[in-house]
């Protein structure tokens, strides 16, 4: 098993946002580049396969990841989904709030400012709107184009993206229409490359992620993994009370590692945090593919191994199931 998603963000970039991007997610030897979902051959998951689909679908399926990648103090989160997605969108707000500093908060619209990366780099910043002022306004579209630019050493950004402020509160952005461009990450071990539009709603109680297309590229050496996602659909949601959050995800994913052929994810049941754990006490995730087939992941609590299953044709009778350890779930089988 090759483990190449563990790209570490910019601390720069990330001190207003809080995440988690280091990850499992098994490497494969291949390296294709997946079609468009909509004309791609779906997935047969069968008994002798769906555990290392659970695996392999990486954006879907809860794994562990190592806080120091060492292998020590392990604990399951969703990395995939956000890592990919939620962490993606957070950067990229980060990095838009960071240029926007790095112009003193003037904004100065229609014009294009050349602005030094810390150490080495630079970033040039357009900003499009009707505001007159220094404050956000709604329509206003601020771009980022990144060559070579290091705000932290061992941690480099090229690539555009692109954010469309669509709702505000107070100054704050609360929706956004984001595009990123062959928007790249590279540290000194891997780079991860991610190309698509998403709509993002980010309220004191809710995150949600809406993308028709997205495309992500990891690549570790000779190795390279491609995600092709369409219609992704993430929503993360605290409790009244704050005592507990609520994810859920969908989508038809095309990936490299699943052989360039597509599944359908989906959350029926959402997955349950309590408290500040990053490790789910209750939820399901299931990928569906071929002649109905699917595979399931239970969350049994946060302390009891997970259950994954396969049901082959569909009929609600589970044919081959086991129970498998959070820190199991890293891309090879289970065996």
């Amino acid at each position: 098993m090759i483990t190449i998603r563990h790209i570490v963000m910019p601390m720069a970039l990330l001190a207003s946002a809080a995440l988690t991007a280091c990850g499992g997610g098994g490497g494969g030897s291949n390296n294709g580049a997946p079609s468009t979902p909509s004309s791609v051959e779906k997935l047969g998951i069968t008994a002798d396969n769906y555990d290392q689909v659970v695996a392999s679908t990486g954006a879907a399926t809860a794994q562990a990841s190592s806080s120091g990648h060492d292998g020590t103090n392990k604990d399951a989160k969703l990395t995939g989904v956000e890592s990919h997605v939620l962490n993606w969108s957070q950067l990229a707000q980060a990095a838009v709030n960071q240029a926007l500093a790095k112009q003193g908060g003037q904004l100065l619209l229609g014009a294009v400012s050349n602005q030094a990366c810390v150490v080495s780099g630079n970033m040039s910043i357009n900003i499009e709107g009707a505001a007159a002022d220094a404050g956000l306004a709604v329509g206003e579209v601020i771009t980022v184009d990144y060559s070579a630019c290091v705000e932290e050493a061992g941690s480099r950004l090229d690539g555009r993206l692109k954010m469309k402020i669509t709702k505000l509160a107070d100054q704050d952005i609360t929706e956004m229409n984001l595009d990123l461009t062959s928007f790249k990450v590279t540290d000194s071990s891997a780079s991860d490359v991610v190309t698509g539009a998403m709509t993002v709603t980010k309220l004191p109680d809710l995150y949600v992620v809406n993308s028709p297309a997205l495309t992500i590229v990891t690549t570790s050496g000779s190795v390279t993994q491609t995600e092709a996602w369409t219609n992704f659909l993430f929503t993360n949601a605290d409790s009244s009370d704050k005592a507990s959050r609520q994810v859920t995800f969908s989508g038809l994913l095309v990936s490299s590692e699943l052989g360039n052929k597509s599944v359908e994810v989906t959350t029926p049941v959402a997955l349950t945090y309590v408290g500040t754990s990053t490790v789910p006490n209750s939820g399901k995730v299931e990928i569906k593919g071929a002649n109905n087939s699917i595979a399931t992941l239970k969350v049994n609590s946060e302390t009891s191994p997970v259950t994954i299953s396969v049901d082959t044709n569909g009929d609600g009778t589970a044919e081959k199931s086991k129970s498998v350890a959070w820190d199991q779930i890293v891309g090879d089988d289970f065996n």
